[in-house]
């Protein structure tokens, strides 16, 4: 259970969200030292205070598959790279839109308990079935990194 305490959800009137998420994780170490995946389905439910907000509904549900790949280099250092494919509808039912987000950067661990991480994020949507194909997703974006 996820407690909103940013600006924006208070602004939503966002009360609270449900996450259930159940990973797999693959130790690929015996074919590539270092190598790990995990794959992640992710289930949400929003718990709003109005089913809609300025003209538009909000989100109920969210279904997100995400996939992690993770290299490490040496005890200290490591890569990465995921990504999460997401699926959304609103309170009337209406399926909203088909997102797809990557990830990528490297990580330094300062000790077991703290790691540092520099990154960047992508997002696109690229599908909405109120306006059809948003159009093609780039690796890079200036409106969306």
């Amino acid at each position: 259970m996820l407690i909103p305490i940013s600006e924006t959800s208070d602004k939503d009137d966002l009360r609270t969200v449900i996450n259930l998420r159940l990973p797999f994780k693959f130790n690929l170490d015996n074919t590539i030292k270092g190598l790990s995946l995990i794959w992640t389905p992710r289930f949400y439910q929003y718990f709003y205070a109005y089913k809609t907000r300025g003209g538009s509904n909000k989100t109920q549900y969210r279904i997100q598959q995400a996939l992690f790949l993770g290299y490490s280099l040496n005890e200290k250092w490591g890569v990465f790279g995921a990504a999460r494919y997401t699926n959304k509808w609103n309170y009337h039912g209406s399926y909203l839109y088909d997102n797809i987000a990557l990830d990528t950067g490297i990580n330094y661990s300062l000790t077991n308990q703290i790691r540092f991480e520099l990154g960047y994020a992508n997002t696109s949507t690229i599908f909405n079935s109120e306006r059809g194909a948003m159009g093609e997703f780039k690796l890079y974006s200036a409106n969306n990194c």
